[in-house]
């Protein structure tokens, strides 16, 4: 991703106060910073859409089950309940309550795409935005 600045001001990354110049461009994890905390910049490049994946059952595709890595770490990506999860375009699953509640609005179909995706979480799933969702898609349990 690469921004512009629109504006002089002054913003907090990475356990530092950046003071930013109007006209200045910035690329990478800062610009992502900048981009999505509302900071007054234009976006210049978006970052790239990322590869499809590879079609499991193509010759010649590697094998990606469950079993561990040849690190001995367990291999995440044959995990289904990741695999199936991917976040719609413009929701940060992982992003503060009140981002995740920004991008589904009164939506109820993207509050259901939303609390699947924080269900998907498993134990690390957000009781109060599992709540928050499902009152948002109308599955809230009585």
């Amino acid at each position: 991703m690469r921004v512009r600045v629109l504006e002089n001001f002054q913003t907090y990354f990475n356990y530092e106060i950046h003071k930013l110049e109007a006209k200045a461009e910035y690329a990478g994890e800062f610009a992502r910073h900048l981009a999505s905390s509302g900071c007054p910049v234009e976006v210049l490049e978006e970052d790239p859409a990322p590869a499809p994946p590879a079609d499991p059952g193509a010759r010649g595709a590697p094998d990606t089950g469950a079993g561990p890595s040849s690190d001995g770490a367990p291999n995440i990506e044959g995990d289904p309940a990741a695999a199936g999860a991917a976040a719609p375009e413009g929701l940060d699953i992982d992003g503060t309550i009140d981002t995740v509640l920004g991008w589904v609005g009164e939506d109820t179909a993207r509050a259901q795409q939303a609390l699947e995706l924080e269900k998907a979480k498993g134990d690390k799933a957000r009781a109060t935005l599992l709540k928050r969702l499902e009152a948002l898609a109308g599955t809230e349990a009585e």
